[in-house]
């Protein structure tokens, strides 16, 4: 259920029951019929009554709408590119501690080193 289909049905409920309570209550009530995901913001975000937490949570369900596969994927290629530039960077590394003489064998750093 939406949270415009849930603030629909919360509204007709209410005026068929004809109750008279603190607004503090209906509000409590109004915020435990959502989702825990979208009230889990309002408790970031206090609402100062059921028309401001209709709208908060509204704009959460809209939030909530972004496939996760995007915030995955960006993150991913994040991580991608930075594991890529530290690969590259090892075998800039690696292939300038070893020189390829003419003779056709292999020197190393540590090899140059002991025939100085």
């Amino acid at each position: 259920m939406t949270v415009a289909e849930y603030m629909q049905r919360f509204d007709e409920l209410k005026t068929r029951s004809q109750i008279v309570e603190d607004p503090r209550h209906t509000l409590a009530r109004f915020k435990s019929g959502l989702r825990f995901d979208i009230r889990k913001e309002l408790l970031r975000q206090p609402p100062s009554g059921v028309e401001h937490a209709f709208q908060v949570a509204l704009d959460m369900e809209e939030y909530l709408r972004v496939p996760t596969v995007k915030k995955i994927t960006y993150q991913a290629g994040e991580i991608a590119a930075r594991g890529l530039l530290m690969a590259t960077e090892l075998l800039g590394q690696h292939l300038s501690n070893k020189v390829q003489p003419a003779g056709g064998t292999r020197r190393t750093a540590s090899t140059r080193r002991s025939r100085k």
